[in-house]
């Protein structure tokens, strides 16, 4: 032991020869200055859209001739801004102007919670605010000589009365509560859509956003029911890699034959609706049904989770169901919902010119609106403010449960995939345990029939109902050598249908247009001097969609990763978490319509149409969004573990490195296979953001689908060839990254 060193139970202690400086844990603190910088291309990418939305809702806001969708709009708003205060059993926050209670109040011995679906001051507040607005307007337009908004502001003020005093009146009722909300969400919606013109295109829209609902639900319902079943995944998917613009022409490859010896009109509308809800369920149930399915396997897999789903029954279980696959249905929801939304490219390709009018879509009906004038631009962004309501209310309801997401997903156990058809053993050593809930059914109602056709043939003595095969008391025991054969039959039978019917099934349109290629009129395509392989014109769009693709793909996920880190950071019940999972939903399902109107605007002006790097911007910019949100769930930790710790603290780059690389390595991947596909077989954006005569593949294929019966086999050849990259692309990456990526599913 000397001045300088101190040693003591095997400890060595020295004084510093020179005074201490820098910081105890090396690393760098990410937040401050550095957090600012890294997000800068997130930003400058989202003000690309923001800004012209921004714009396109101040014109219409500031439009005397659209003031009332304007109202409507605020209408809706409030409406589920109050909804989701009121489902909050938290309630409104403390209020200042009260007085503070005793030390006896305020030490109660069980703290209990407010009651859900009361009105308090900061909904009543909202409803004012809402209510001094259509005051305003109805002295304007009341100056004037249109009286009408007085009857608005006076049914408003009425209906925010009553609503007020039943909500309060009766608390423990919540239908007083959701009274006005619902109410007014409703009328809001219907009102605003009569308001403008081309109606009848936003009633087929509706269609399109309800049925995409209800394919939601059924493939929740479905992947949860066949979570133990195993299915051939690669056909299931094979469909999500082909773009709207070839299942569009694939169908109306099949349906054609049948619509064709219709003569009546609305008949065949008719038919080509069926045509394209089967084309839209075709591209995304496969997918959405494995996604989904790992999901619910990983829930299966917890036992914590899975006694918590269990303590529920019936509807109330599937509620729950849905709410703990989240925030993996809110992506896939979203993404599906803005899809139908935003349904284009299959009624321009799937369906004859003169029946397009008749199955309009939102879409389709503002790519036909007038836009030379500043009059008209106003009127185009008018036109779509009822779109982005129908979609934001639907991706409210998808937000359920996202608040109770603390972690990222958890991954599912490994399953069996059975390799050989089991037979059933004989009842001596067997029993029904083994027997599936419809081999039992089936092999009831044989005995049953089986029992019935012995009475009657021998009368029925007394005593002997608890003894016949076909009674209900019997258990479910596989005996004799024909029952054996049935459920063997029964279980060959749902092999095949999983091994070959439902790959043909979901390959079907595919094969069509391989025969087409040869069958055509202008055929065959594939072989021969006039074939698509001698086609420069779409190799060189392939090459351009290709380099068009990558390049926005890096944009996205580089300028992805740095939000998505700090978001993971949040607490997730936390108001900034709140507030920034609200604005990446309303910034994910923007209708295109809203800020395309600007931004083409812009391009022709400065003769940018034809050129890649706008196109490249806007792809990157529209991904953005989904990618986050994709990024931030995998790499969510909780908050009292070492992963979360090194995101408060300094740290090193290599660990910062290795934790995101282990948290969120598929999720990256994931993220950039979506982008590639999405832009890849992109055909909305593209024509609107650099015009019909610039060379991507499906704009080419577009100016060949005008002579749709003259080249028929070109079509089908140049379809199937701009298939190959992204179907490949899925099929290789699907197990490895994009499940685990997107669920946290295992290998399967």
């Amino acid at each position: 032991m000397t001045v300088d060193r101190i040693e003591a139970n095997g400890l060595t202690m020295e004084l510093a020869p020179r005074r201490l400086s820098g910081r105890l844990i090396g690393g760098w603190y990410l937040r401050g200055v550095v957090a600012l910088v890294v997000q800068l291309p997130a930003l400058a990418l989202g003000a690309l859209v923001l800004v012209p939305t921004g714009w396109s809702v101040a014109v219409v806001v500031f439009s005397p001739r659209f003031r009332f969708v304007t109202i409507c709009s605020a209408a809706v708003i409030c409406a589920v801004w109050t909804w989701r205060r009121l489902e909050s059993p938290a309630g409104s926050p403390k209020r200042w102007w009260r007085k503070p209670k005793s030390a006896q109040a305020r030490s109660p011995k069980r703290k209990t919670p407010k009651a859900r679906w009361v009105p308090r001051w900061p909904e009543l507040c909202v409803w004012l605010a809402w209510l001094g607005g259509a005051i305003w307007a109805a002295v304007y337009f009341g100056s004037r000589g249109n009286w009408g908004w007085s009857q608005v502001a006076g049914a408003g003020a009425v209906l925010i009365g009553v609503w007020w005093w039943l909500g309060r009146r009766w608390p423990g009722r919540w239908y007083w509560g959701v009274l006005l909300p619902a109410v007014v969400a409703v009328a809001g919606i219907i009102a605003a859509i009569v308001a403008t013109a081309g109606s009848e295109a936003y009633w087929m829209t509706l269609v399109w956003v309800a049925a995409t609902f209800g394919l939601l639900v059924f493939t929740v319902w479905m992947a949860w029911l066949l979570r133990r079943t195993w299915w051939p995944w690669w056909p299931l998917i094979v469909p999500f890699g082909v773009s709207a613009f070839v299942a569009g022409l694939a169908w109306r490859l099949i349906f054609e034959p049948i619509v064709d010896p219709v003569t009546d009109v609305r008949f065949q509308a008719f038919l080509y609706a069926l045509m394209l809800g089967a084309a839209f369920a075709w591209i995304w149930f496969g997918a959405l049904f494995v996604l989904l399915r790992a999901a619910a396997a990983s829930i299966e897999s917890d036992p914590v989770r899975r006694a918590y789903l269990e303590r529920r029954t019936g509807f109330r279980r599937y509620w729950r169901l849905v709410v703990m696959l989240n925030p993996v249905i809110m992506i896939v929801g979203l993404v599906v919902t803005v899809a139908a939304a935003r349904v284009f490219d299959i009624i321009l390709v799937g369906v004859p010119g003169p029946l397009q009018y008749t199955l309009d879509s939102v879409t389709v009906h503002w790519w036909h609106l007038p836009s030379d004038t500043a009059a008209d631009h106003v009127a185009a962004a008018a036109f779509s403010m009822p779109l982005a309501l129908v979609v934001g209310v639907v991706a409210w309801f998808l937000q359920v449960g996202i608040r109770r997401h603390h972690a990222r997903w958890p991954a599912a156990g490994a399953v069996a995939v059975p390799v050989r058809l089991r037979i059933p053993v004989s009842g001596a050593t067997g029993s029904g345990s083994g027997l599936a809930a419809h081999e039992r059914w089936i092999l009831t109602c044989v005995r049953a029939v089986r029992g019935g056709m012995a009475k009657r043939r021998t009368p029925v003595r007394s005593g002997s109902a608890a003894k016949e095969p076909g009674n209900r008391q019997d258990p479910p025991v596989v005996s004799g050598l024909a029952e054996r054969l049935l459920i063997a039959v029964v279980r060959a039978g749902r092999l095949c249908a999983r091994i070959g019917v439902v790959p043909l099934a979901a390959l079907a349109p595919l094969v069509v247009l391989f025969v087409m290629t040869w069958a055509g009129f202008d055929g065959p395509a594939l072989v021969g001097a006039t074939s698509i392989w001698s086609d420069t014109e779409l190799w060189r769009g392939l090459m351009d969609t290709g380099v068009v693709a990558v390049v926005a793909t890096f944009l996205t996920v580089s300028a992805a990763l740095p939000p998505a880190y700090y978001a993971a950071t949040l607490r997730p019940d936390k108001v900034p978490s709140r507030v920034l999972m609200t604005f990446l939903v309303v910034f994910a399902v923007l209708p295109a319509q809203v800020y395309l109107g600007p931004i083409r605007a812009i391009i022709n002006r400065y003769d940018l149409a034809g050129t890649s790097i706008p196109l490249i911007l806007m792809h990157a910019a529209i991904g953005l969004p989904i990618a986050i949100m994709i990024l931030r769930g995998a790499l969510l930790a909780p908050a009292d573990g070492p992963l979360s710790d090194t995101r408060r603290e300094p740290a090193s780059t290599s660990i910062m490195v290795r934790s995101v690389l282990h948290s969120a390595g598929p999720a990256l991947v994931a993220v950039a296979v979506l982008q590639l596909v999405q832009v890849w077989n992109d055909f909305f954006i593209g024509l609107q953001v650099r015009g019909a005569d610039a060379s991507p593949w499906s704009l080419l294929l577009w100016s060949n689908a005008r002579q749709f019966h003259e080249s028929t086999a070109h079509l089908a050849a140049g379809a199937l060839l701009s298939a190959v990259p992204p179907v490949v692309l899925l099929l290789a990456t699907w197990r490895r990254f994009l499940v685990p990526g997107l669920t946290g599913g295992a290998l399967r």
